[in-house]
């Protein structure tokens, strides 16, 4: 035992642990058979993933990986790549801008949207030819910063979509235009006094069904600035 110290060579924890040549750096996220974040489940095992880093059965998803992104912190640094806006300001409703025209900040430099939701998205915008909701912007040093939506950047970027609808309002505006683009929420209808749900939205209007029976349809912005819809 005294003569252990002097064997040469790497111990044999080293190589067990070092990967192949070519064998990328794995993530369960990305691989065909991971079923998901919230279930840890294997398609091919049937039961919880034991971890990608030397599994049999990894195999890489097609989908694009996430776009790099950009560090603007520093409003002295220039990127050649990203066109700057002549003109920034506040806007109400929909607004098409230049992908390259929205900046990225450090708080996105660890996102990354699950292949199953890039799916869904990228599904939606192959069959009705847009994106299903706006990203959000806010200004900061005169550029737009994206605020949220980083899901439907990462599509936009991934299918080379040039312009990608924005927008923009205060909190509690934004909370209201999430509601009123997702199925089923419900709300309430100043005008006829009635609790009804939605039942279908685009970018810009949403169409409500009443308990009454009666379909409504709503400019989304107006109603959130003239208060004639309210979520419940």
């Amino acid at each position: 035992m005294g003569n252990l110290e002097r064997l040469t060579g790497s111990p044999w924890h080293i190589e067990k642990m070092t990967r192949q040549e070519g064998d990328a750096k794995r993530h369960k996220s990305r691989c065909i058979h991971f079923k998901g974040k919230e279930s840890n489940q294997c398609k091919i095992y049937g039961g919880r993933c034991h971890g990608s880093a030397h599994c049999t059965y990894y195999k890489e998803s097609q989908i694009n990986p996430a776009p790099e992104v950009i560090d603007d912190t520093n409003t002295e640094k220039v990127n050649k790549n990203r066109l700057v806006c002549n003109s920034i300001e506040e806007f109400k409703g929909i607004r098409n801008l230049k992908l390259d025209e929205v900046c990225i900040s450090k708080a996105f430099r660890s996102v990354h949207p699950s292949i199953s939701k890039v799916e869904k998205v990228e599904n939606f915008f192959k069959e009705n030819g847009r994106l299903d909701k706006p990203i959000i912007v806010v200004i900061k040093n005169n550029k737009y910063y994206l605020e949220d939506g980083y899901l439907r950047y990462v599509v936009a970027k991934n299918n080379h979509i040039k312009e990608i609808p924005c927008e923009m309002g205060t909190s509690e505006e934004i909370k209201i235009y999430k509601k009123l683009r997702t199925i089923n929420s419900l709300v309430w209808i100043k005008r006829s006094n009635e609790v009804g749900k939605v039942i279908e939205y685009s970018l810009e209007q949403v169409r409500i069904e009443l308990d009454s029976g009666k379909t409504v349809l709503y400019d989304i912005h107006k109603a959130v600035d003239t208060k004639s819809i309210r979520i419940l």
